[in-house]
């Protein structure tokens, strides 16, 4: 993240907290699709909370710790992402879409109290004075330089990549898919049972 090159990453690290929180409470009450799709947007660009934190950690913790401590930390992301859409169904079936920002916006305000108990504050000196466009030019410099820094870099991409696939082919939305045709849904007939991931859906009822 190269915003943490430039600020105090424990400041940082709150204030996107805080960002996250407002637009997830801004989100749960949207009353239109033009207040929740601008919210969704922010939501985005705000949510980088993980980004943040795992250099910081990576920065913080000895050499020879890194591997067990950085590696419990990508599980727990990627497991909590896979997850979340299962929670999130039975959550919305039962107490409506809208609570699971309200629930959201929960669990980030403890997140943001935990950090501020718990997390150290940022030990670096910030004395010198780039641009933010002068450390992300910096970025490609970096990965030609630094040959772990390339191979980190491919590892994230395919962790991150096989936990997209993974949601992508296990959602089923809350209808008929758009791209079936009738012929195909006659012939091998609808989905039966009620869907978690991607909300509850009776697809017995027809």
């Amino acid at each position: 993240m190269p915003l943490g090159d430039a600020y105090n990453r424990y400041h940082f690290l709150q204030w996107m907290e805080v960002a996250s929180v407002a637009v997830l409470l801004l989100a749960a009450c949207s009353q239109n699709i033009i207040s929740f799709g601008i919210a969704s947007v922010v939501i985005g660009l705000t949510s980088i909370g993980g980004q943040i934190i795992i250099p910081y950690v990576a920065y913080l913790t000895p050499v020879k710790k890194q591997g067990p401590v950085l590696g419990a930390m990508i599980s727990g992301m990627l497991t909590g992402i896979l997850f979340a859409r299962t929670f999130s169904g039975v959550i919305a079936a039962h107490w409506g879409w809208s609570m699971v920002y309200f629930l959201a916006a929960g669990a980030n305000l403890c997140l943001l109290v935990m950090i501020h108990l718990l997390v150290p504050n940022d030990p670096r000196q910030l004395t010198f004075k780039t641009s933010y466009w002068g450390i992300l030019t910096s970025v490609p410099r970096l990965i030609k330089q630094y040959r772990y820094l390339r191979v980190a870099a491919v590892n994230g991409f395919c962790l991150f990549g096989l936990a997209n696939l993974f949601l992508g082919y296990s959602v089923v939305p809350a209808g008929r898919p758009f791209w079936v045709r009738e012929r195909r849904c006659r012939k091998h007939g609808p989905p039966r049972g009620r869907d978690y991931f991607g909300g509850a859906v009776d697809w017995s009822s027809g």
